[in-house]
C-alpha cells in the first residue's frame, strides 16, 4: 500500500534459517511474517519501523523476532548526505548456551547517497 506520505508493506511466506549456536549448527524451514511502515515527515525527513517474525515450521515455539525503528534527516539541500538514528532489536527465544535472548542496538550514522 502506498499513499502520498506513507508506505505499508506486509510479507508472508517460507524462509530458510541457518544458525550457528556456539559450536552447534542448526538449519530449518521457517514461516516468515513481516511488516514495514515508512512515513515521510517532511521534504527532508523520514521515519520507519519494521517487525519480522520467523518461526520454525515444525516447532513453532522456536522463533526469532527482529524489530527496527528509525529516523533519517537530510543534512544537505542535494539530499545526498543524511543523519540516521536506528534502534534495532533481535530476539531469539532459543539462543546458544550462555547467551542472552535479546540483542538491542542503538545505531547513529551518517549516510552518503551516490
Amino acid at each position: 500500500m502506498k499513499e502520498k506520505n506513507t508506505e505499508v508493506g506486509v510479507e508472508v511466506g517460507p524462509s530458510w534459517i541457518d544458525e550457528k549456536l556456539g559450536t552447534a549448527y542448526k538449519n530449518y524451514g521457517a514461516l516468515r511474517l513481516a511488516e514495514r511502515i515508512r512515513q515521510t515527515i517532511s521534504d527532508r525527513a523520514r521515519a520507519w519501523e519494521m517487525l519480522e517474525y520467523l518461526a520454525q515450521m515444525d516447532k513453532l515455539n522456536n522463533y526469532i523476532m527482529n524489530a527496527e525503528i528509525g529516523i533519517e534527516a537530510d543534512l544537505t539541500k542535494k539530499k545526498n548526505l543524511s543523519l540516521r538514528v536506528t534502534l534495532d532489536d533481535s530476539y531469539n527465544n532459543d539462543p546458544a548456551a550462555g547467551r542472552l535472548k535479546n540483542d538491542l542496538k542503538l545505531i547513529t550514522s551518517i549516510a552518503y547517497k551516490f
